[in-house]
């Protein structure tokens, strides 16, 4: 088992958040890799979606028409129909993309050994993107559910909005983000907090 750290040689929560907001200022300096990204991602979501019920196929692809600003597009196609069933559009970049940069922030931030921090950072940016692929691979599900119809039809529908409120809410991806970073790295061993707690005790009185 390994030691606990002292107090003093904790990191202040406040220089943390510091230098966390400033890796993440830095990457928006960096060349914009969001085509790069999307096709990545691209990729991978496909193989993913192969894991779809039988008869039912799923892709991601670059849109032909990107008027919208758009840099994915979702097709889903039934076995013996040629046409999609349902299509949808978004921004995979800015759900995924950045929710990986605000994970490496994180980690490389705590003030971890150097070779727990390399083994959390790799750890951390598989998670955050599984559940980004597992996000679209429920997308595909519940969008076929609504097209199939049928007496389930409201039922779906309601997944569906819900599905697509959590794939759209920043609040979503900020909670897995948090939720990672303090699985992987365990940041309460390494940063003082005792500052941050007397703040909130003194607004709770």
């Amino acid at each position: 088992m390994s030691e606990p750290v002292k107090r003093s040689e904790k990191k202040s929560i406040y220089l943390f958040a510091v230098q966390a907001a400033l890796l993440i200022v830095l990457a928006t300096q960096m060349p914009d890799f969001t085509d790069l990204y999307a096709r990545a991602f691209h990729a991978e979501a496909n193989v993913v979606l192969k894991s779809l019920p039988e008869g039912s196929k799923a892709r991601l692809r670059t849109p032909l028409d990107r008027t919208d600003n758009s840099d994915t597009e979702m097709l889903g196609y039934q076995q013996g129909r040629f046409s999609p069933v349902f299509t949808a559009r978004f921004k995979i970049h800015e759900r995924g993309y950045w929710s990986l940069v605000s994970i490496a922030a994180l980690v490389i931030a705590t003030p971890l050994p150097w070779l727990r921090r390399l083994w959390a950072l790799g750890l951390g940016l598989f998670l955050v993107n599984l559940f980004t692929l597992l996000q679209v691979w429920g997308l595909a599900v519940v969008s076929f559910g609504v097209a199939a119809g049928g007496e389930n039809a409201e039922l779906w529908r309601r997944l569906a909005s819900a599905c697509h409120g959590m794939f759209n809410s920043e609040m979503t991806r900020l909670l897995a983000v948090l939720s990672v970073w303090a699985l992987v790295a365990r940041p309460a061993r390494f940063l003082d907090v005792r500052r941050l707690r007397e703040v909130f005790a003194k607004m709770g009185r």
